[in-house]
């Protein structure tokens, strides 16, 4: 994660944080417990700043960001960096006021945040983290309960699921809407990967050529522009650097996850069973230990 922090915005932020009450203000005051910890117990974050190197031992957010990140860059580096094709995944910059490289930021997918509405769009973002516990929905659930989670930048969604593709059924009920849902993603050219164990699929049973003909008719009829990757790996020869058994789909700034897989549907819902779809967000640490973890 990449995020860039103005002097004064880190300077205001403490001291609003110190004044809001949780009993008065529990809202806001829930966004600005999950900044703190971003700045607190999130490593491997690439930090650029306004701050001087005497200013970093003296304000508090900085000394927490320091603790577990080695390096604060200048801001002439921060206005390099966005200029490269290689990026972190996310991207986040707080600062007093919006500056002149703002729309260039939000254009490469960054969110950005200024003293003033930092806490309304963290609260927008929050937002976004539900669990749907079946057992205890009202209507049977269905993908587009999740709409919701295009509204954010992404570029590509990246899945780890064994059977998501494996029959016609699941791909009508499961993988076309979870497309439908991406489609609305603001990305000119978004890619879905899907990451399968093959020994589990059973790679060499799938009719590749019927399947792919399947998804381009669904692309074409739908008029969805996205591309689609499946990548294998082998779970039977122990030679692979993969091994996973929870079922989760990332995107930017989201992480949706579900138990056994996202083959759910179609499901009995006169059933009483555990079934859950947990959506976090990247304000969750253990939403953003694993993207550091599965997303590569």
């Amino acid at each position: 994660m990449l995020i860039y922090i103005d002097k004064e915005f880190a300077i205001a932020f403490e001291k609003e944080m110190l004044a809001i009450d949780p009993f008065e203000n529990p809202v806001e005051d829930n966004a600005a417990r999950r900044l703190f910890e971003l700045f607190k117990n999130y490593p491997d974050l690439e930090i650029y700043s306004d701050v001087t190197n005497e200013e970093k031992n003296h304000i508090r957010v900085f000394k927490y960001l320091l603790n577990l990140n080695a390096v604060i860059r200048n801001s002439d580096q921060f206005k390099f960096a966005i200029q490269k094709s290689q990026l972190p995944l996310q991207l986040l910059a707080f600062s007093m006021k919006r500056h002149d490289w703002a729309k260039k930021f939000e254009a490469i997918g960054g969110l950005v945040f200024t003293i003033d509405d930092y806490l309304t769009k963290i609260n927008e973002i929050l937002a976004f983290e539900k669990t749907f516990r079946f057992v205890e929905l009202k209507k049977p659930f269905t993908w587009y309960d999740i709409a919701y989670i295009s509204k954010l930048p992404a570029e590509r969604a990246f899945v780890t699921d064994n059977y998501l593709i494996s029959t016609k059924i699941k791909r009508e009920k499961n993988l076309k809407p979870l497309l439908r849902i991406l489609s609305k993603v603001n990305s000119s050219d978004f890619v879905f990967e899907l990451l399968v164990d093959e020994f589990k699929l059973d790679w060499n049973k799938m009719d590749w050529t019927n399947f792919d003909n399947e998804i381009q008719d669904f692309k074409d009829e739908e008029d969805i522009d996205i591309e689609i990757k499946v990548k294998r790996y082998s779970s039977k020869n122990g030679n692979t650097r993969y091994n996973f058994h929870d079922r989760k789909l990332f995107l930017r700034y989201l992480k949706v996850e579900v138990g056994k897989g996202f083959d759910l549907l179609p499901y009995d819902h006169n059933i009483i069973n555990d079934k859950k779809v947990i959506v976090g967000t990247i304000f969750s640490k253990d939403t953003y230990d694993d993207f550091r973890s599965y997303y590569f």
